[in-house]
């Protein structure tokens, strides 16, 4: 058991020195610099799934971490792309999937549109079709449901229409409609708040939004019981 242990968290440090999206503590940011292309192009350049993939799909958040270094027994394919809607993958569903079939797809979408301003409500309604929409395409397929992490007191200063509040809100449906659809849920949110409700100063690369290393090391630690 220890040495099973061991070889997740050398597999874990390797995983995000080598990641694309790796960032330490002296980062404000885990996100690299990209040439932004239409997201329909996107999909038609990313990696062609093969049957039994995990797919990964969501924002920024999700996309900042070299999850295939840090997982090992799955084939992981990271499809997330920084502030992408929801409204976004609905228009390329079937083109995305049209192909191999993944064994599981996990999703944590949703925070374009609350950053945007629109209710919790009608995101989740967006969300709820994307889900039944992947369920009708995909009925072997496991869908795993990360909720929206917390974000951090300095976010409340911005610009952003994000708050805590919201997110919790957002994420009450989400956790029902999973329970209602078969869904595997991962909340992390106790993991991630402090006392407050904010996320905790020890995962917050100064931002209120992007995530320092062990914040992914806690995430990476939680999803590898579920994929494996």
């Amino acid at each position: 058991m220890k040495r099973v242990r061991v070889s997740f968290w050398v597999m874990f440090f390797f995983g995000l020195l080598f990641s694309s999206c790796g960032g330490n503590e002296g980062s404000s940011s885990l996100a690299t610099s990209q040439t932004k292309v239409p997201f329909a192009d996107e999909v038609r350049l990313a990696h062609k799934y093969q049957e039994g993939d995990v797919v990964f799909l969501g924002d920024e958040r999700l996309r900042c971490c070299n999850w295939q270094g840090v997982i090992q027994g799955v084939r992981i394919v990271n499809s997330a792309v920084g502030n992408h809607s929801i409204q976004e993958e609905l228009s390329v569903l079937h083109e995305r999937f049209g192909g191999a079939t993944p064994s599981k797809i996990v999703l944590m979408l949703g925070y374009a549109e609350l950053d945007a301003g629109v209710a919790a409500n009608e995101v989740f309604e967006l969300y709820a079709k994307y889900v039944e929409g992947l369920q009708d395409l995909l009925p072997q397929t496991e869908i795993v449901t990360i909720t929206q992490l917390p974000v951090g007191c300095f976010l409340k200063y911005g610009k952003s229409k994000v708050t805590n509040e919201v997110l919790d809100a957002y994420n009450v449906l989400v956790k029902v409609h999973a329970q209602e659809k078969g869904c595997t849920v991962v909340d992390l949110n106790r993991d991630f708040k402090n006392e407050n409700g904010f996320l905790k100063s020890e995962y917050d690369a100064s931002d209120g939004f992007h995530l320092y290393s062990r914040a992914y090391e806690v995430w990476a630690y939680r999803l590898n019981g579920i994929l494996n």
